[in-house]
């Protein structure tokens, strides 16, 4: 939800089950945001079969228990935000990412970065999926340091790729 979807942390920790639309060939994920504004992120192909898989868990696990709501279940199973930010150190580390860039707002920007230079939206799309208030907002997010030619930061923005890619707070795992 955070690398895929750019979520705020906080908004991944509150995302239920039915915000989650998962069909053949796209998905999206309802949040509602800062400032309470609600929106809609898309869900990229390489985690729609991953989010299913644990949408189909949770459901087994809620399955046989008296008044569960599978409408109502979160998908993160209820985890603050503080133990999904400790959670995200721990698989940094084990995955060998430095421990400065483990954190959930890189795999926003991440995210949001592939968004802009790989697969080419534009900054009003980009708002729009990431809730900022202004396109300037979502420009300044989204700009490469004038140190990082674009076409050697794109190369490295494969969602497949397994090595760390670092431009100023952003990952790839």
């Amino acid at each position: 939800l955070l690398l895929g979807c750019a979520l705020r942390l906080d908004e991944a920790t509150l995302v239920r089950v039915r915000d989650v639309r998962l069909l053949a060939r796209s998905g999206w994920v309802r949040t509602i945001g800062k400032g309470q504004r609600e929106r809609a992120a898309p869900i990229p192909d390489v985690f729609r079969s991953m989010l299913q898989e644990r949408i189909d868990e949770l459901m087994r696990d809620i399955g046989d228990r008296p008044g569960a709501d599978p409408g109502k279940a979160l998908l993160l199973g209820g985890l603050t935000t503080s133990g999904a930010d400790k959670v995200i150190r721990k698989w940094g580390r084990v995955s060998g990412i430095d421990p400065s860039h483990a954190h959930a707002h890189a795999m926003r920007r991440t995210r949001a970065m592939r968004w802009r230079y790989r697969d080419g939206f534009s900054i009003e799309t980009l708002r729009v999926w990431l809730g900022h208030g202004s396109v300037e907002v979502t420009r300044l997010y989204t700009e490469l340091p004038s140190t990082q030619p674009q076409e050697r930061f794109v190369a490295g923005l494969d969602d497949k790729d397994t090595k760390e890619t670092h431009v100023e707070g952003v990952f790839v795992p």
